[in-house]
């Protein structure tokens, strides 16, 4: 062995024996631990530290290392050694992580929070996130509790916003599902857009909504149908969640309950369906309120969806209700003058018997004199009168004398009174009667149809078929004319 070769084996032999111990003392915990203990002492320890510092400090205290801090990578490199890379490069990456800045969030090495997290969330979100946007008025609970990653992947996700599901199943983690899926489902809920009208960390508004009711409802709605001359109080007051259910209903149009159990809520049911009434309006009778009602606003009064009498005829057929001939109240629309809308104690829904509903028109006196027609005496004001039109005059069912003839046929069929030598009885038609109201003859010309204080219910004062006569026909010389009644 020549001089050179063995200077060479002494030199490998030193190096043996003094760098091999150093090596290997640089990669236990306790040697580093002298040094640094203050990073490896909380309560949190990176497993990475335990698994020996040279583990990620591949170069420690070489000079002209290639990576900071003597790391064997640089930045996120260095943690995905250990770290499944795809769990942080999926569609949706939090900008520090894109960045490779987990230290941002993470210490390296040991934390007295769990994940190594520099602060507890939901402090560390607003490191970079502004704390006003997630502490108004009414908070989300998961964000009041800092429960950021119930909701968020801190690191990646396929979903916007770093979502750790889509809504509506991530909302569904806390929320009732069946709470927003009956049979009718709000548009916005079925598809899954919670987020339209609720924002889902803090607002200044009841339930997190974007905004006040009702002007969330009024992002999509068009809010001049809920504004007009006859506006629903509840609708006016901004209630809009008092009768529909924002999510999901069993009823349609997402109606808390069906009407008129609805209606009832607030309207006092005896007033509209009463066992103690008798007579009830159809619609009423089925629960049809919105059959008549706008819910919301209307220009006509109480809501109504048309105006009287053009609401009632969408039911009941116009040509019923005009003639040549027509009463003053239906002619001016005045349908509820005579006629109860919901229910009532008189037929057809009257709002008094007859015939003291008449007579809040017609004068009484002229119905009850000494003498009374039959039919009027007892109320019977529909036997003669048609209510609504007709094609007669006085809204007769037929032509006056005609009408008659229906209850006293004998008088046709016989000379009327007394006979000439040129007729058989007074005439009762076909001539001109110039005293008579409607200029014909007929039987009122001598008659009152309805009472009188003379015998045979006469017009004009007389206490004979004869001293009638003289009222049309002259008076003979050293008589007084009788004088004229009022009817």
């Amino acid at each position: 062995m020549n001089y050179k070769h063995a200077i060479s084996l002494f030199t490998t032999i030193i190096v043996i024996i003094f760098l091999v111990p150093l090596t290997s003392s640089a990669g236990k915990f306790t040697d580093c631990k002298k040094c640094h203990k203050d990073m490896v002492a909380k309560k949190v320890v990176h497993p990475a530290v335990e698994m020996g510092c040279v583990t990620c400090h591949a170069q420690a205290h070489q000079k002209g290392a290639e990576f900071p801090n003597y790391l064997f990578a640089e930045g996120a490199d260095v943690c995905w050694a250990c770290h499944d890379k795809a769990m942080f490069t999926k569609k949706v990456v939090h900008p520090p992580v894109a960045a490779g800045m987990c230290t941002t969030c993470h210490d390296p090495h040991s934390s007295k929070n769990e994940k190594l997290l520099v602060l507890k969330p939901p402090e560390l979100c607003f490191m970079c996130h502004d704390k006003s946007m997630f502490t108004k008025k009414t908070v989300h609970p998961p964000v009041a509790a800092g429960m950021c990653t119930t909701c968020h992947n801190p690191h990646s996700s396929k979903n916007r916003k770093l979502l750790v599901l889509k809504p509506p199943e991530l909302c569904f983690m806390c929320h009732d599902k069946a709470m927003f899926t009956k049979k009718v489902v709000h548009s916005p809920v079925a598809r899954g857009e919670c987020l339209l009208c609720h924002n889902p960390h803090s607002t200044d508004n009841p339930k997190i909504l974007r905004a006040s009711v009702p002007d969330l409802c009024f992002k999509c709605h068009d809010r001049t149908k809920f504004k007009n001359k006859s506006t629903h109080p509840p609708v006016a007051a901004g209630m809009c969640t008092t009768c529909h259910d924002p999510h999901s209903s069993k009823n349609r149009k997402l109606l808390v309950l069906k009407p008129p159990k609805l209606c009832f809520m607030c309207h006092v049911k005896d007033q509209y369906i009463s066992d103690a009434k008798k007579k009830h309006h159809a619609p009423v009778l089925k629960g049809l309120c919105l059959k008549c009602h706008n819910p919301h606003a209307s220009a006509s009064e109480k809501l109504l969806r048309a105006d009287v009498p053009d609401l009632c005829f969408k039911c009941h057929i116009r040509a019923e209700f005009k003639g040549k001939y027509n009463h003053y109240p239906v002619e001016a629309g005045m349908c509820l003058f005579c006629h109860q809308p919901h229910q009532g104690d008189v037929k057809k829904l009257l709002v008094a018997k007859l015939p003291e509903l008449c007579f809040n028109c017609h004068d009484s006196s002229d119905f009850t004199r000494k003498n009374q027609h039959p039919p009027v005496s007892a109320g019977m004001c529909t036997l003669c009168h048609n209510i609504h039109g007709s094609s007669n005059v006085a809204l007769l069912d037929l032509p006056i004398t005609d009408l008659c003839l229906q209850c006293h046929p004998g008088i046709g069929k016989a000379p009327h009174v007394a006979g000439t030598f040129t007729q058989a009885g007074h005439p009762i038609r076909g001539r001109k009667d110039p005293k008579a109201r409607y200029g014909e003859l007929t039987c009122v010309s001598c008659h009152n149809q309805h009472s009188s204080d003379y015998i045979h219910l006469f017009r004009y004062p007389a206490k004979s078929t004869f001293e009638l006569c003289p009222n049309c026909h002259g008076v003979k010389k050293g008589h007084k004319r009788p004088v004229k009644s009022k009817k």
